[in-house]
């Protein structure tokens, strides 16, 4: 099993998300092995430096053209599953991290995707509405929460059989 996680923030920077993410990745490589499990993020002085890592620290900005360079690595990573972090500080308020799952289930359907939403019941109508093709695009979103799970329930009636609470 070969993992792609995906996540917008990453240490140094301060976000909960990144964090998480970071923990999730060493955790990930100890049961999968180091060279089953990749992350690209935000260039920061870490991640950049942990390529060795399999970390890719390749997104200056998350915009169409990087979206596209982390279709691209994605495609020569050729990974089993691939799971995305929502949100996060580093994505901004980009869209286009949106437009990857998509994409990528077009370029390797036998891709598997997940996406986990840290945040939604609080998001405003606009970001919920953002997020709405990579998680459409998804086979399984994970919730971190029992109120946001009923809130994208509510919003999205048809992915309830997508979801899972942790």
């Amino acid at each position: 099993m070969k993992v792609c996680m995906i996540g917008g923030s990453y240490p140094p920077m301060k976000d909960g998300v990144g964090d998480y993410t970071r923990q999730l990745f060493l955790a990930l490589k100890r049961v999968l092995g180091s060279e089953n499990v990749s992350l690209i993020t935000t260039a920061t002085s870490l991640s950049v430096s942990q390529r060795r890592e399999g970390v890719y620290g390749i997104v200056r900005k998350w915009d169409l053209r990087s979206t596209i360079g982390v279709g691209r690595l994605i495609l020569k990573l050729r990974p089993n599953l691939l799971h995305i972090q929502y949100p996060g500080t580093g994505y901004g308020r980009a869209p286009f991290i949106n437009l990857l799952p998509p994409l990528v289930r077009a370029a390797l359907p036998t891709i598997r995707i997940v996406s986990t939403l840290h945040e939604f019941g609080n998001l405003r109508l606009r970001a919920k509405l953002r997020l709405l093709p990579g998680i459409l695009a998804s086979h399984k979103i994970i919730i971190v929460d029992a109120g946001y799970e009923r809130s994208l329930r509510a919003a999205y009636a048809p992915l309830s059989r997508k979801l899972v609470c942790i």
